[in-house]
């Protein structure tokens, strides 16, 4: 499972902000500096173009800095104070942050030692190199930029730590060169990867001062307030990449068995961007596929933006090799990603609220001519397999389901899994540190599940989606199915473990359906990939990122069989 929340929301909580270590060379900062302003201003966090926040800052030239700002979660205001004091020749730091309403958290960092006061009371451990970063806090992307050494150039890599998650993570930052801004001054485009997922596109002006953030999967923005007049050109920048950085090529391949279709599918005050893949030969009405992602904002090939990844495109595989098979096949943006709109609905929406997006998308396919409504079939990874299951539970016109990954328990039990196994694989974690965690993370479990007090959590806790994903389990629509059901499950993989599809199994099995296959893959990670380990850790590196072969025979080779599926017409059309 990915690990993502919901738009703006999302980002906040996985990105946050970054801060300095005492190795920062700030060229300002001598002995005996005061604190007289490097930089200040004031930054405006935009959600698809609409206010959502503002962060005010100053930046100290005596290594130094504050904000005060607000951000609107849920429907809710919150006011974020923040104070940064770093001290170059012990490595000392201490940030504080102040969340109204809420509570006050002081952290102090010592040679990678953590003691946080006040409203949380916790000692922990992290890398002394480690760049402490937090949710909710943009001037700090400052302190990180200062790391970078532009003169070696290329992908350079660092250690994160989120204070109030007293976590440890990954984060890379690559110079892209130069933009034309307004000639001759240019701006400085960086790409930053935080927690090997999440990409976070940077421009600076030529003081290094930060002039525009953009987390492109999630539609959200910071612009330097006065910038604001010139956003669309900021835009026009951003949307220029490079060879490497084209959107996204959907067209069919030369030769295909199949044409692809660009779709469009109005939904409420929101559109989903998709294609649609129609075998060129085969008896019409067609039987057709609609694939459903993971948690998180996925485009329409699942692609996940760590680097070692960037060639991983599953359900394009997936797509392609039913289409061959005469399978008609639907995949979309969703919503609030790629070209798909509505990022504006996440903070509010819930995996149920993504199920109705399936939902529209299976009507979208049976008022197509080419399509049979009788003979649609779902296909979800991860959590995309308990909404395929929540859909196929209200619909018995659905002709087959295929589970990739898919949870078979509450997402508390499984969340609470993952933090374990991230802290047993990190060597700087005691095991007091590591209980700490847990206690925090079953604190929150159980606040979510009696509606217990969120204030002393961070203001993402109290997102509908995060509640519903808690407190939701999957087997209830699971039982209550009737379809042909395949269960896939990689044996390597650490985010859904492999007894999770024992568990779908049994369920299946129990409401008498005979239909119902389970097929544990050997040496597959989370991704349907040949692994070592199978560790979130270990994606990057990995020598293989096309789906195996044999993933693509057992799926189409299932599907062709439920859904009648004729590769070739009869009559040659």
């Amino acid at each position: 499972m990915k690990r993502a929340l919901t738009a703006l929301a999302l980002a906040l909580c996985l990105i946050g902000a970054f801060y300095a270590s005492s190795r920062i060379p700030m060229n300002r900062s001598q002995k005996g500096a005061s604190d007289t302003p490097f930089d200040q201003g004031r930054f405006l966090v935009l959600s698809q173009g609409t206010e959502s926040g503002d962060e005010r800052f100053k930046i100290n030239a005596n290594n130094t800095a504050e904000s005060t700002g607000q951000l609107s979660i849920s429907g809710t205001t919150v006011r974020i104070t923040t104070s940064l004091q770093m001290t170059p020749a012990t490595g000392q730091q201490h940030f504080g942050i102040k969340y109204e309403p809420g509570t006050a958290i002081d952290f102090a960092v010592d040679s990678g030692k953590v003691k946080a006061t006040g409203g949380l009371q916790q000692t922990g451990q992290t890398d002394p190199d480690a760049i402490v970063l937090e949710n909710n806090v943009w001037y700090h992307y400052y302190f990180l930029l200062r790391r970078y050494n532009q003169k070696t150039g290329g992908v350079q890599h660092f250690k994160g730590f989120i204070p109030t998650a007293m976590q440890t993570v990954p984060v890379s930052v690559e110079y892209k060169g130069p933009l034309d801004w307004q000639p001759p001054a240019q701006l400085d485009r960086f790409v930053v990867i935080a927690s090997d997922s999440l990409r976070i596109e940077l421009l600076t002006d030529s003081l290094g001062k930060l002039v525009y953030i953009l987390i492109p999967s999630q539609q959200a923005e910071v612009v330097r307030e006065e910038y604001q007049p010139s956003l669309a050109r900021l835009h026009q920048l951003i949307a220029a990449p490079g060879p490497a950085e084209r959107q996204p090529d959907y067209r069919a391949p030369n030769g295909a068995s199949f044409t692809a279709e660009d779709v469009t599918l109005p939904i409420h005050n929101y559109k989903l961007a998709g294609t649609l893949l129609l075998p060129k030969r085969a008896r019409r009405p067609l039987p057709a596929v609609v694939m459903i992602t993971g948690s998180g904002q996925q485009d329409r090939d699942e692609s996940i933006p760590i680097q070692g990844l960037e060639n991983y495109r599953p359900f394009r595989e997936i797509a392609e090799a039913l289409a061959d098979r005469g399978i008609a096949v639907l995949r979309v943006d969703d919503r609030g990603a790629g070209s798909s709109t509505g990022s504006e609905t996440l903070v509010e929406a819930t995996t149920s609220d993504f199920a109705e997006d399936t939902r529209s998308q299976v009507a979208f396919l049976r008022s197509r001519k080419e399509i049979d409504g009788a003979r649609i079939a779902l296909i979800g990874h991860s959590v995309g397999g308990t909404i395929a299951s929540m859909v196929a539970a209200t619909d018995e016109r659905i002709a087959a389901v295929v589970f990739m990954a898919a949870p078979g328990k509450k997402g508390s039990e499984i969340s609470l899994y993952q933090i374990e196994q991230a802290l047993d694989s990190d060597p700087n974690v005691t095991e007091r540190q590591k209980q700490d965690a847990l206690k925090t993370q079953r604190d929150l479990i159980q606040a979510l599940a009696t509606g217990g007090d969120l204030s002393k959590f961070a203001p993402e806790a109290k997102l509908p989606w995060i509640k519903e994903y808690f407190n939701y389990d999957p087997l209830t629509a699971v039982k209550r199915m009737r379809q042909p059901l395949l269960i896939l499950q990689g044996e390597l993989d650490h985010q859904i473990t492999p007894d999770n599809a024992q568990l779908l199994f049994a369920a299946a099995r129990g409401s008498e359906r005979k239909d119902a296959i389970i097929k544990v893959l050997p040496g597959l990670n989370h991704l349907f990939l040949p692994a070592q380990s199978g560790l979130p850790s270990e994606y990057g590196s990995l020598k293989v990122v096309r789906i195996p072969s044999q993933v693509l025979t057992i799926i189409g080779d299932w599907l062709q069989e439920r859904l009648q599926a004729s590769p070739k017409a009869s009559n040659g059309v």
